[in-house]
């Protein structure tokens, strides 16, 4: 009886999920393991590295739609405007 009841403690003690602090890393180990992961992207094809920066999330994402090229669009025209003027009244 009380080997049935430790033998399911045992079994307990070890399927239970260990809750314990990771390890964490020294300051030389940190520096090694981005020295090993700079390595390794430095093979990589720089279009793959734009790809993983856009899903990581480290990219500032651009929406280029009709209304933004339209205003950056009216924008030029503006500035050519003004430069064309003050050309003009001899500003420049």
């Amino acid at each position: 009886m009380i080997n049935l009841i430790f033998t399911a403690f045992l079994a307990y003690t070890l399927a239970a999920p260990n809750h314990a602090k990771p390890p964490s890393m020294t300051h030389a180990q940190a520096r090694h393991r981005a020295y090993q992961i700079t390595q390794t992207l430095r093979k990589e094809n720089p279009l793959v590295l734009r790809w993983v920066l856009h899903q990581m999330g480290w990219v500032p994402k651009v929406k280029y739609t009709k209304e933004r090229k339209q205003q950056q669009e009216s924008e030029q025209v503006f500035d050519d405007w003004y430069i064309d003027m003050m050309r003009s009244m001899g500003g420049f």
